[in-house]
């Protein structure tokens, strides 16, 4: 084999110093036939993967490049498409099974995470659960509601009500409704991307921090473990995509999740962080 290598290659011109990585990993994820093959094909503006009303269809996770823009000001990404993401209990075939796997281990390489939903069918015990493998990993996130063109009657100021209240775990996420089909929504569905790319990159000055984190304390006070409060000494953000944010306190064992939760409703009302999930770590 390497002789033979070295016969094919002898001749070939020298290729380029060095391919640039795309900037930006977006995994499409979702259950089966919502539509996640249709969209990136719109985006692409071409048929780059295989597109049937079968569920199934997609098998395995495909790496699209994508880029907008020309020149030093393009945006470039990589554009994931995953299989439909099955309950385990109906995944039966170790193809199906290993096309689940690679659809999780793309949650865990990507940037964002764009959650496709059905506009007709809305979200389910199966979409929830991916939601939480979404959270679990820490991923800038988008949901998606496709097929809004079939979606007759309902307006998206109610579904969205209602979607938050199913999905109430991801109520930082921004909500998209389009149609891959028609196109609606499209161009505007990048432009979001881009507004999370920018939140989950998002560094926080330590001094402003701080000011939001005190001034959350004195509004709400923590509550009583035990007889004693947690009381807050100095914040600092540590890290990005996700965003991790230290908190030095008088005892760690003393933060409740519904607080935990009030703390990071409180930056986002400074900071935005739509579509990032914000990690607190207390010592």
């Amino acid at each position: 084999l390497d002789e033979l290598m070295d016969a094919v290659l002898r001749d070939w011109p020298e290729g380029p110093a060095g391919i640039e990585e795309p900037v930006l990993k977006i995994a499409v994820v979702g259950r089966p036939n919502v539509g996640k093959s249709s969209y990136i094909n719109r985006l692409m503006g071409r048929e780059r993967v295989i597109v049937s009303e079968r569920p199934g269809t997609t098998r395995d996770s495909i790496e699209i490049p994508f880029s907008l823009g020309q020149g030093p000001d393009a945006r470039r990404y990589l554009l994931i498409d995953t299989a439909g993401m099955r309950k385990v209990g109906k995944v039966h075939q170790s193809v199906e099974r290993f096309s689940v796997f690679r659809a999780e281990k793309s949650i865990e390489r990507a940037d964002i995470v764009v959650l496709m939903l059905d506009a007709v069918q809305g979200p389910t015990v199966q979409d929830k659960k991916i939601a939480a493998t979404i959270l679990e990993q820490g991923k800038g996130c988008i949901l998606v509601v496709n097929k809004w063109d079939l979606a007759q009657g309902a307006s998206r100021k109610e579904y969205e009500t209602a979607l938050r209240r199913v999905m109430f775990f991801l109520n930082f996420a921004p909500v998209m409704f389009l149609s891959a089909k028609s196109g609606f929504n499209m161009r505007k569905s990048v432009d979001v991307i881009n507004h999370v790319a920018e939140q989950i990159g998002l560094q926080l000055t330590t001094g402003l921090l701080n000011r939001v984190m005190h001034d959350a304390f004195d509004r709400v006070q923590p509550p009583r473990i035990r007889g004693r409060r947690m009381k807050l000494f100095y914040a600092t953000q540590t890290g990005t995509c996700p965003l991790r944010i230290r908190l030095f306190v008088n005892d760690p064992m003393r933060l409740t999740e519904a607080y935990r939760l009030y703390l990071a409703g409180a930056l986002r009302k400074v900071f935005g962080l739509e579509g990032a999930p914000i990690f607190f770590e207390v010592r």
